[in-house]
């Protein structure tokens, strides 16, 4: 029964290793995805404000 537990713990560790690596890696690609998605956003407010702050005052 030994080589079999030893494989079963094997085969858990490494479920749950891959678990966590691929729990990191769905978390930095969905912050590198969001930051890319608003960087147009970001872009678009500096340029609306930025032209209200050259218009001029009344």
């Amino acid at each position: 029964m030994e080589p079999e537990e030893a494989l079963i713990h094997r085969v858990r560790s490494l479920f749950l290793w891959g678990g966590v690596a691929a729990l990191a890696a769905t978390l930095l690609a969905g912050w590198w995805w969001a930051g890319r998605a608003l960087r147009p956003v970001e872009e678009s407010y500096e340029a609306q404000a930025g032209l209200a702050a050259d218009a001029p005052m009344s």
